[in-house]
């Protein structure tokens, strides 16, 4: 009983550790709403640079994603993760350090490298220490709850403090300190001798499904770009439809990720009701909030609008991190998380400049200018989220039928 008290204790203290480290993947939301002060502070700069200070770290999110699977071949999870998170730590701490948009933009850089080091080792711990399928789903929930929650906690606070200037932000990254050092005495190194060796055994056998890897993200990467569109630039929104300001901003943001918090506790449930049809859910969801924004004339339409988006984007995010574990064997899935982690990624990287495109291709100067093309391309996703789910469906009662046939002939030929 004590050893099972002792490990269920370690996973608690694990747990919580991973929660508060969710501080460093959701740094951007104290970015967001002073959007518009460095705006101003910097008039000279133009939409490419601040483009890239908005949504530039997830570039490096994504490189790095992708490069922490060979990086943890060397390196164990608990180191890449402590080293990553102090890259991300300074990169942020010290981003206002010196009044220069292309210094800020270094610095930015810094936080996407960390960014890309903790999420997939963060991850990539929880599925190696909760091997059980419905242990892991819970904890991935958990894990991506708390991320929404801190993340609308930061948004709003960084939206007030960004009313006295948009330099003040910086100071809410010195909590990544102590969290920090937490993970020096919290978080286990999991890649233990017997892993390596399943590891090197399961390696030559265990292939992977590369078509439905490829579906899987093609399908996350769209979803993500349609959801940044919005998520990325509320503040800009906010203040180009004249609703709000900064403080606005911040709330609008917040209630963003309260939206993604409910969806990723509610994963469970949710999953357990729509099943693979979880992506059409998601995907209509999001295409119908677009269309309120349409409509929109007061900063409450646009409350609304931002909280179902953070519903629809919590429930899509668990589904596709969580079949990414899935599709794979056990020995891929840190790289399968890696994968998916960097579509993610770049999928938020390219929204503002997929912003930046349509509005040039339409003629416009405005985001609800292209928010008609965003609906379109989400109820197309939705479409074809149908029309897989019913394939899977289909594909699982055959299955189901086969197996229960077999059962049956197994049990006349013993009788």
């Amino acid at each position: 009983m004590g050893n099972v008290e002792k490990k269920n204790k370690s996973n608690v203290l694990l747990m919580v550790t991973l929660c508060l480290a969710s501080f460093g993947i959701m740094a951007d939301m104290v970015i967001i709403p002073a959007a518009g002060g460095i705006a101003a502070a910097f008039p000279a700069a133009g939409p490419g640079i601040m483009n890239y200070i908005l949504t530039g770290p997830t570039l490096f999110m994504a490189i790095f994603s992708l490069l922490s699977g060979k990086f943890s071949q060397y390196i164990s999870d608990k180191k890449l993760m402590i080293i990553g998170f102090g890259v991300l730590t300074v990169g942020a701490i010290f981003g206002a350090a010196f009044q220069n948009i292309y210094y800020l933009a270094f610095m930015r850089s810094l936080v996407g490298i960390g960014m890309g080091l903790l999420g997939v080792t963060a991850m990539a711990i929880i599925s190696k220490t909760f091997v059980s399928e419905s242990k892991r789903v819970a904890m991935i929930g958990i894990y991506n709850g708390a991320m929404s929650a801190i993340g609308a906690v930061m948004g709003l606070v960084g939206g007030f403090v960004a009313g006295f200037g948009w330099s003040y932000v910086f100071y809410l990254y010195l909590i990544l300190i102590p969290i920090w050092i937490m993970m020096f005495f919290f978080v286990p190194d999991v890649k233990t001798k017997q892993e390596q060796a399943d590891e090197t055994i399961f390696e030559k056998d265990e292939k992977i499904s590369w078509l439905k890897v490829s579906g899987l993200n093609g399908a996350f990467f769209v979803f993500c770009m349609m959801h940044g569109l919005v998520f990325y630039q509320i503040a800009i929104l906010v203040m180009e439809m004249g609703v709000g300001e900064a403080v606005q901003s911040g709330v609008a943001a917040s209630l963003g990720t309260v939206g993604s918090f409910v969806g990723c506790v509610t994963f469970g449930f949710s999953y357990s009701l729509f099943k693979r049809f979880t992506p059409f859910v998601c995907f209509f969801m999001m295409s119908f909030s677009y269309i309120l924004l349409l409509i929109a004339s007061s900063f409450m339409v646009v409350a609304i609008v931002s909280t179902l988006l953070g519903v629809a984007f919590g429930l899509g995010m668990s589904y596709y991190m969580m079949q990414s574990t899935m599709v794979v064997p056990m020995s891929k899935v840190s790289l399968s998380i890696g994968i998916t982690t960097s579509v993610s990624a770049i999928g938020a990287f390219l929204s503002t400049y997929a912003t930046t495109f349509l509005q040039r291709i339409l003629h416009v100067d405005t985001i609800v200018g292209i928010i008609p093309v965003a609906i379109g391309v989400l109820l197309v996703g939705a479409i074809l989220s149908f029309r897989f789910g019913m394939k899977e469906t289909k594909q699982q009662m055959a299955i189901k039928k086969a197996a229960a046939v077999s059962a049956i002939g197994k049990q006349r030929i013993e009788n």
